[in-house]
């Protein structure tokens, strides 16, 4: 199931017990209620009962899913003061790619302070044959703070600029794409982390959470925070 629709990866799995795995693709769970029969995921056409549920989405999401539990008001409250991150995703499409020999796919560029970071990835090098032969597109990302309100059109220009300082050179796109985010990564705060444990073990024993706000170390901390509620919801299950 997706939990929210948009271009963030964001998914709820219901355990069911069957014979084979259900997968459902294409549907966006709504609600998680708790019943005598059990949970029920609520999607927009459907309600389907489930023995356990793992909640991969982002920290606001999971939140909004748990407030249909009447017995989850603790780990509510801990994801609620979890502060996220408001962002912009820039894609700059260019038919023959300005840095063919860059010896560099991703930059993350830091600066004291906040509100000064961003990153720069060339699409093509980590997902050959996503653009057309010869081809490239740039993604670039900062949080909505650096933009100070600008428009569309003020937003291709900071990724422009976010890539010539981190690529070179000021190649004129062939297509640009914008995209917000009212979610990307979290600001971790001091005690974030021993918060977040407590708000794992005040979990329902039929509900796992996982997502970066546990790990904060990117995709790979995502994964791993997944297989982990999936694992030790299967040996509750013995």
């Amino acid at each position: 199931f997706q939990a929210e629709d948009g271009i963030r990866d964001t998914s709820v799995t219901g355990v069911q017990t069957c014979a084979l795995p259900i997968l459902r693709c294409g549907q966006s769970v709504r609600a998680i209620e708790r019943t005598d029969a059990g949970l029920v995921l609520a999607t927009d056409d459907d309600r389907v009962v489930v023995d356990a549920v793992v909640l991969a989405a982002d920290v606001v999401t999971n939140a909004d899913l748990l407030e249909g539990l009447d017995e989850a008001p603790d780990v509510v409250a801990r994801l609620r003061a979890v502060v996220p991150i408001r962002a912009h995703h820039v894609v700059l499409g260019y038919r023959r790619d300005p840095w063919p020999d860059l010896g560099h796919d991703l930059v993350v560029h830091g600066h004291p302070g906040r509100h000064h970071d961003f990153g720069v990835l060339l699409n093509s090098r980590r997902a050959p044959g996503s653009a057309p032969e010869g081809g490239q597109w740039v993604s670039t990302w900062f949080d909505v703070d650096q933009a100070e309100g600008a428009d569309e059109e003020g937003l291709v220009a900071l990724a422009r600029a976010a890539v010539s300082r981190t690529l070179g050179g000021d190649p004129e796109p062939d297509f640009a794409e914008v995209f917000g985010w009212d979610v990307t990564l979290i600001s971790p705060g001091v005690g974030h982390y021993a918060s977040m444990r407590e708000a794992v073990a005040a979990s329902p024993p039929d509900v796992r959470l996982a997502g970066d706000f546990l790990t904060h170390s990117g995709i790979e901390g995502c994964l791993d925070a997944g297989r982990r509620a999936a694992a030790s919801l299967l040996d509750a299950a013995g």
